[in-house]
């Protein structure tokens, strides 16, 4: 297996930090000026790498000290913004192998919101809730199929009225326009 080296460049818009090429952070060394007691004392702070911490959604995150504020970031933001350029509006970051722990730049593009959730759905990364699955089902996968074996032999209405539904979605099941997923 091939090592890569590892390659450092400053984060865009934020002080004292550097992104990688594998999709780490770090702080910098640098020497820190405080007033303390009407006298101005300069402290060295070494620099370190940033521990990153998972959020709710799976994403790295890392908190950064950035002109006297602290603020969360997330990693995978911090590092497009750095090795692939700043981020237009609109725009979001796109993991495209769908391992959101991977922050390498080759595994990041910017992508719309729409282009993103396509992919969060190909990459089976969003679960469909289809059939039964959806909460707002009012049949199962059992009366779909008698539903489509009554055609020709029941009219729409009357299947309508034994399932408790309209119609217009007893012919959408035997048109395959709902519950396609179902043979």
């Amino acid at each position: 297996m091939e090592t890569v080296a590892e390659i450092w460049r400053a984060i865009p818009d934020v002080d004292n930090y550097e992104a990688s090429n594998l999709g780490r952070i770090r702080s910098v060394t640098r020497v820190v000026t405080a007033v303390v007691n009407g006298k101005e004392r300069r402290t060295p702070r070494v620099g370190r790498m940033m521990s990153a911490c998972r959020t709710r959604d799976g994403y790295l995150q890392v908190n950064l000290r950035d002109h006297g504020r602290n603020r969360s970031r997330l990693v995978h933001q911090l590092v497009a913004e750095t090795f692939i350029g700043p981020r237009q509006k609109g725009v979001t970051v796109n993991h495209i192998n769908g391992i959101k722990a991977d922050n390498r730049p080759e595994n990041l593009e910017y992508v719309s919101h729409l282009e993103n959730m396509r992919h969060a759905y190909r990459m089976n990364l969003i679960p469909t809730l289809r059939g039964e699955g959806n909460g707002m089902a009012k049949i199962d996968e059992v009366a779909v199929k008698t539903i489509r074996n009554g055609r020709g032999v029941s009219s729409s209405r009357e299947l309508a009225a034994a399932f408790g539904i309209s119609d217009a979605t007893v012919r959408a099941i035997w048109a395959k326009r709902s519950w396609k997923h179902i043979a």
